[in-house]
């Protein structure tokens, strides 16, 4: 059985994996053709689709703004934070209540992974 640290530490890799892909897709023009990309400003989302550019502007789908406030440079930011938390919680796991306290904290930063089949119903907060 894995543990709640080695799980953490599995799905944290996943996702840091992800992002440094999405890291390396890039906005490439030749002549005229444009490959598809959207990219999220404050006020206005920019398509760039195969032969042309269009702009639309005024209110941004909140859904844009999800996708762009969750680029691969701040994933890469949370993996690395949610690593170091793991590593400094991890020694102190055990029947005490410092260690209850690092349980709950590990626990609740699994519980967005609930549906990994890796997952323990008994780590659930």
């Amino acid at each position: 059985m894995t543990s709640l640290s080695e799980f953490l530490r599995a799905r944290i890799t996943e996702d840091e994996e992800v992002a440094r892909e999405a890291s390396r897709v890039r906005e490439t023009r030749t002549g005229d053709q444009w490959e598809r990309s959207v990219h999220v400003y404050e006020d206005e989302v920019l398509v760039v689709g195969a032969t042309e550019r269009s702009r639309l502007v005024g209110k941004v789908h909140r859904g844009a703004t999800h996708i762009a406030r969750h680029d691969p440079a701040r994933v890469l930011a949370e993996c690395e934070a949610k690593r170091r938390i793991v590593a400094d919680l991890a020694p102190f796991l055990g029947e005490t209540p410092l260690g209850y306290l690092a349980a709950q904290v590990l626990e609740d930063l699994a519980a967005p992974y609930a549906d990994h089949p890796d997952y323990q119903p008994e780590w659930r907060p």
